[in-house]
């Protein structure tokens, strides 16, 4: 499974199918670590399903015309955070049907509570091992990309993975391992998942899932 750099589109709505009734009108927020391929499952599901889908750090990099790695270097990890929640409150207030969110958008409560008012999150999880592959193969995700602790390479993935699993599991109302899975196969499961599930009332951090 790769954890390539997919375009998606900028905040149209209309570019996808009309949001229906029932569990179809539910929009799916793909949630979890860089490079859990969040961006590539996003973009199968928008293939399967006709529905626009929209990547929110792609969306702030084009809004701020510069790559992450830039922003935190110029305006520091703030800004950047400042920038990622005005994106995923547009987001939501658009009804996007696939959403593929930034890592670390669950540090913010706020974040996750304006995304499980209107979707269904879905954690989708990888050893550190085999994140850190998919990131060293994809050159320039890796290099659009900034250094998250003081650590390098799979040592930083664990250190992240540490500090964000617990909030992953209590946003999400699934969770996807992606381990031996092409994103197809990945966005197929999803879609099976969603067929039957309901979006949930706000978790707090530590809550677990119903």
């Amino acid at each position: 499974m790769s954890a390539g750099r997919d375009a998606s589109p900028q905040l149209d709505p209309g570019s996808g199918r009309p949001e229906n009734s029932g569990n179809e009108a539910m929009l799916l927020a793909l949630i979890g670590c860089r490079g859990s391929g969040k961006s590539s499952v996003a973009r199968e599901i928008g293939s399967i399903t006709g529905r626009a889908f929209v990547d929110t750090d792609e969306e702030v990099m084009r809004r701020a015309d510069r790559s992450i790695a830039e922003i935190f270097a110029d305006e520091g990890e703030a800004a950047f955070r400042r920038l990622e929640a005005e994106v995923i409150s547009e987001v939501v207030a658009k009804r996007f049907g696939v959403i593929s969110v930034g890592g670390g958008a669950v540090l913010d409560q706020q974040n996750v509570e304006r995304l499980r008012s209107v979707a269904m999150i879905v954690y989708l999880t990888a050893t550190p091992e085999e994140l850190w592959r998919r990131i060293e193969v994809d050159q320039a995700t890796r290099q659009a990309r900034p250094a998250l602790t003081g650590h390098s390479g799979l040592e930083e993935i664990r250190h992240v993975l540490a500090e964000r699993s617990r909030l992953y599991e209590c946003a999400a109302d699934s969770i996807v391992d992606t381990m031996n899975k092409s994103p197809r196969q990945v966005a197929e499961e999803i879609l099976e998942l969603h067929k039957t599930s309901q979006p949930k009332r706000p978790r707090a951090p530590g809550e677990p899932r119903a």
